[in-house]
């Protein structure tokens, strides 16, 4: 019994060094070393730089805002705040039920001046950077969707634009 008991510690005493071994050397890879080093073709080793950026009229411009689906939109109850950016609005998309005014106010935390423009409400209200102006959206006649956009040069040529959703 004792001879068993014996062999059974060693046998276990024996997987646990190795486990410990083998723990040691996946540690060894996890800080950084590595069995053998990785070369890239073509590449001695010394610092490339980047190559300047340039911007070129058919590059590909990043999205203003990211656009949030239509049940993820603000529900607005008479107050609405906007932050204008130099890359779009916050919030890009809101809704409001029929027959209620909404006090809007602007905040233009951009470095350029922003307007909001709604062309069938007959809105458009330009802030300067770093300025707020305040004013009130009346009930709009219809249901639906209307585009919210600003109006500045700028802004049009890359696309800052919104939605509001008016509902039952």
């Amino acid at each position: 019994m004792q001879g068993r008991r014996r062999m059974i510690l060693t046998g276990a005493s024996l997987l646990a060094g190795l486990g410990l071994l083998v723990g040691m050397a996946g540690m060894g890879r996890a800080m950084g070393e590595s069995a053998s080093p990785v070369r890239l073709p073509g590449h001695d080793g010394t610092p490339v730089a980047s190559p300047p950026a340039v911007a070129s009229p058919g590059a590909t411009q990043p999205p203003l805002f990211t656009p949030i689906p239509v049940q993820a939109a603000i529900n607005v109850v008479g107050k609405l705040r906007v932050e204008m950016t130099d890359r779009g609005f916050i919030p890009s998309r809101f809704e409001c039920a029929v027959n209620e005014d909404i006090a809007v106010t602007l905040h233009n935390t951009g470095t350029r001046p922003h307007s909001f423009s709604i062309d069938e409400l007959d809105v458009d209200v330009t802030v300067a950077p770093g300025q707020t102006k305040s004013f009130t959206i009346e009930s709009p006649n219809r249901l639906g969707h209307y585009l919210y956009y600003s109006n500045t040069p700028e802004d049009r040529a890359l696309g800052m634009v919104g939605t509001m959703t008016i509902f039952i």
